[in-house]
């Protein structure tokens, strides 16, 4: 019995490790792609509104 739970223990570890880089490899690739936009200018239209307020 203590086998069974500690093979389901490792299991469970095993699946947060994996879930924890995932996470951590979606986060490098955003800040990846940030970095990449820095050294664009702004790119974003600038928006001017003309109507009266009420």
């Amino acid at each position: 019995m203590k086998m069974i739970l500690l093979l389901l223990a490792m299991v469970v570890a095993f699946a947060f490790a994996f879930i924890k880089a995932t996470d951590d490899v979606k986060n490098a690739v955003v800040q990846q792609e940030l970095e990449h936009y820095a050294a664009y200018p702004n790119m974003l239209n600038v928006v001017e509104v003309v109507a009266p307020r009420s």
